[in-house]
């Protein structure tokens, strides 16, 4: 296979799906359900696997509506939903998270009586263009009249933040939590690596939540994305060129920015590897794991004859920059780099050379 390529690691994802509604369980009985946040990978590999595992879906535009599967459930959430999207949804039944009195109205005009219409609403963070802010919920509340409400917490939150905002989203909710059949808590589930490195499981996460709304009889919703496929995809990449400028050797691989891209806010781990045999892969256990920033801990190859390499992209931009490597890089070497199924595909550029594909 031509590379770059990514691989998808089908086993892996039905275990990740399968730990999260395990640990899911453990705290909630069967009064939960998984939404696959659908912006984090829209692969139909992907999909076709959540699906058969009956995963919900949270979509967030028309084109999600149609990559999802009608018989699951779904919740349509975002600040700019269109009427098109709005009919698409309630056509289906679709659990609707109103984010503004501007797409009520248009909810309105849709669908005059709000007849066969599961609408929630969205409880903003402050100094976020998302949902309603504090000030907001009660009137929104009382004119909605909502079925479900939508918290969210950010990713890269530290645990103290995230425990903070459970407590202080309590506080403001609480009056309404007996009136209302669904409580969303949006995503914000960290990846494998991102929990090893901060020492934490997902039970940790869970469990938070059941022992701040511990008083919630209703179904809790749970929208995890790079969660469940961050580490289900890897990507092959080959170096290209080995060149020495201004004291600097480069290594330039076959694959950079255009798929590698820094807005994942993902930790890639690249795998030197030394033998491809079939579907079988053999990497390094000594790897680089390269950060947002492109910075690299102090990772060395098990090679005596150590150097230090820049891994830069093929592409005409000078930033395609993806880190540093320390080891012994030839051309024609070929790297596995692990945690790209989160956004990696979704927002790689086809610019220069063909998006990327996907076995």
């Amino acid at each position: 296979m031509k590379t770059p390529y990514l691989k998808f690691h089908k086993e892996k994802l039905i275990n990740n799906y399968n730990t999260f509604q395990k640990v899911c369980e453990e705290h909630f009985n069967k009064n939960f359900q998984i939404c696959f946040s659908t912006k984090t990978n829209t692969n139909p590999l992907t999909i076709e696997t959540l699906k058969k595992l009956n995963s919900g879906f949270e979509v967030a535009s028309l084109r999600e509506l149609k990559l999802t599967p009608k018989k699951n459930f779904r919740v349509l959430n975002g600040p700019a939903k269109t009427h098109e999207e709005l009919n698409e949804a309630i056509k289906n039944n679709v659990l609707i998270f109103i984010d503004s009195f501007s797409e009520f109205n248009k909810i309105q005009s849709v669908n005059p009586n709000n007849s066969g219409v599961q609408l929630g609403i969205r409880l903003g963070n402050k100094n976020s263009k998302f949902g309603f802010s504090s000030s907001q919920f009660k009137e929104a509340f009382e004119k909605i009249n909502p079925i479900g409400i939508q918290l969210h917490q950010g990713t890269l939150n530290k645990f103290n933040e995230f425990q903070k905002n459970l407590k202080e989203q309590k506080k403001l909710i609480s009056p309404y939590l007996k009136k209302i059949k669904y409580l969303d808590f949006g995503g914000g589930f960290p990846d494998n690596f991102q929990l090893k490195n901060l020492g934490l499981t997902l039970t940790d996460y869970i469990k938070e939540i059941k022992e701040t709304f511990k008083d919630f009889r209703g179904i809790f919703i749970f929208e995890p994305g790079r969660n469940l496929v961050s580490d289900t995809y890897t990507l092959i990449t080959k170096v290209i060129t080995i060149k020495e400028k201004d004291e600097t050797t480069y290594a330039i691989l076959d694959a950079g920015i255009n798929i590698l891209s820094k807005m994942t806010l993902a930790n890639f781990k690249f795998n030197k590897i030394t033998s491809q045999k079939k579907e079988t892969i053999t990497t390094k256990k000594v790897s680089a794991q390269l950060g947002r920033e492109g910075r690299v801990s102090a990772i060395w190859d098990v090679d005596n004859k150590v150097q230090t390499y820049t891994l830069a992209g093929p592409l005409l931009f000078g930033n395609d920059i993806l880190g540093k490597w320390h080891g012994k890089i030839s051309e024609g070497d070929f790297f596995e780099v692990e945690n790209v199924g989160a956004y990696c595909e979704n927002l790689s550029w086809e610019i220069i050379y063909e998006k990327v594909k996907v076995l």
